[in-house]
């Protein structure tokens, strides 16, 4: 079985895919998010199978963001992967924040201060991981 077998994968233009960035802003807002960010192959490459967003805001828990990727997929016809970065570990959180694409970002600051916590988390973790050894 070939690697992409069964897998839909889309290419569009610049226009394109800031018109979809567009649509996916207003419907993070809609869910009361208040930093977005889209990252992975819908970033890094001409071609994606699916759009990767990283959410933060209150209230966002794993209903929230089952409930916001349907809604995703259901408007954009992509498949989406949503993830909240609260959910993920903290080298994953720095390379999502430092990689991906800042599209909605309601609170001033929120983003660095999500930054400087991943970092500060990495430090400790990486920190008692020498300790213990």
């Amino acid at each position: 079985m070939a690697f992409n077998e069964g897998y839909v994968y889309h290419s569009m233009s610049r226009e394109e895919r800031e018109s979809l960035i567009s649509r996916i802003r207003g419907i993070l807002r809609e869910y009361g998010v208040s930093l977005g960010i889209v990252f992975g192959s819908f970033v890094d490459l001409d071609e994606f199978r699916d759009i990767d967003i990283a959410v933060y805001g209150r209230g966002i828990d794993l209903n929230r963001v089952l409930s916001l990727g349907a809604r995703l997929e259901e408007v954009l016809g992509i498949p989406v992967d949503v993830v909240s970065l609260m959910d993920v570990d903290p080298e994953f959180r720095l390379s999502i924040l430092e990689r991906g694409i800042v599209i909605l970002e309601d609170v001033d600051g929120l983003y660095e201060a999500l930054v400087s916590e991943a970092l500060d988390e990495l430090y400790l973790v990486r920190h008692e991981e020498d300790l213990v050894q």
